[in-house]
């Protein structure tokens, strides 16, 4: 008896979802899927669609021209701000890994590093009269020290460095 009621609530329920459910048209041919979803759009009233006329909107009154317009100002000193930006300097840290004066063996010092990390960048920078192979910029020693102790076992004389570089602008 218990499992007759189970039988026919189950079949209530299945009833009632399919009589509740909205009717859509569904194409199920593999070519092209269309439903049509006019059950779920909601439907406004004729009211909403009428535009109302200019005599219905406020008066507003006359223009106003703004007399305390500081646009000029905030962009001269958004201008100097960019500016000093542009001098700024900041400590940054890298890994110096050559200090010579022969290019040419900067020059090969550098292609070892791209066949030992080639996920590092290192650059070739010359300060009279020494030419230098860096690597990195890190804003703190911390930062540094896991490439240092890499490269420490290829390139036994690296050694960190505290530089200081210009900001470079970011474009937007």
């Amino acid at each position: 008896m218990i499992r007759f009621l189970h039988y026919f609530g189950l079949l209530l329920i299945a009833a009632a979802l399919w009589h509740c459910s909205p009717r859509t048209a569904v194409s199920t041919s593999p070519s092209t899927y269309t439903e049509d979803l006019s059950a779920y759009r909601p439907q406004l009233p004729d009211s909403f669609l009428e535009i109302a006329a200019p005599s219905d909107l406020p008066d507003r009154g006359a223009y106003v021209v703004p007399r305390n317009d500081k646009s000029a100002e905030l962009y001269e000193a958004l201008q100097r701000v960019a500016e000093e930006n542009r001098q700024r300097q900041v400590p940054v840290y890298m890994i110096q890994i050559y200090s010579g004066r022969s290019r040419e063996e900067a020059n090969n010092v550098r292609q070892q590093v791209y066949s030992v990390l080639p996920e590092l960048k290192p650059e070739l920078a010359y300060r009279a009269p020494n030419f230098r192979v860096l690597i990195g910029r890190y804003a703190d020693r911390v930062e540094a020290n896991k490439p240092l102790t890499q490269l420490k076992a290829h390139f036994p004389g690296a050694i960190l460095v505290p530089e200081r570089i210009y900001l470079e602008p970011q474009d937007q």
